[in-house]
């Protein structure tokens, strides 16, 4: 069984996390990706070259999905209230 992934912030730093969860099988799944710009998989093409659903809030994400890890590599100020979002709904969390 694989770790589920969520990445937060996947358009600039977090893209980073994305090539290395979809370049090599490091025993992980993405499961998703939140970020709030609309072209974020142009910016990361990884995203779309391997079909990983983009949410525009974490909330929308855990609707309909879940991961056992959240890696936020969103800006800091934001890292509290996600960090408990994320945990709220099972995730351990990186940031």
């Amino acid at each position: 069984m694989k770790i589920r992934v969520l990445v937060v912030g996947a358009g600039g730093f977090g893209s980073g996390y994305v090539r290395a969860l979809t370049g090599k099988d490091y025993g992980a799944e993405l499961a998703g990706v939140v970020d709030v710009m609309p072209n974020v998989d142009v910016v990361c093409p990884e995203i779309r070259m391997h079909n990983i659903p983009v949410y525009r809030s974490i909330s929308d994400f855990y609707k309909e999905n879940n991961a056992d890890l959240a890696i936020l590599a969103s800006p800091i100020h934001l890292h509290t209230s996600m960090s408990v979002e994320c945990m709220k709904n099972g995730s351990h969390v990186l940031c």
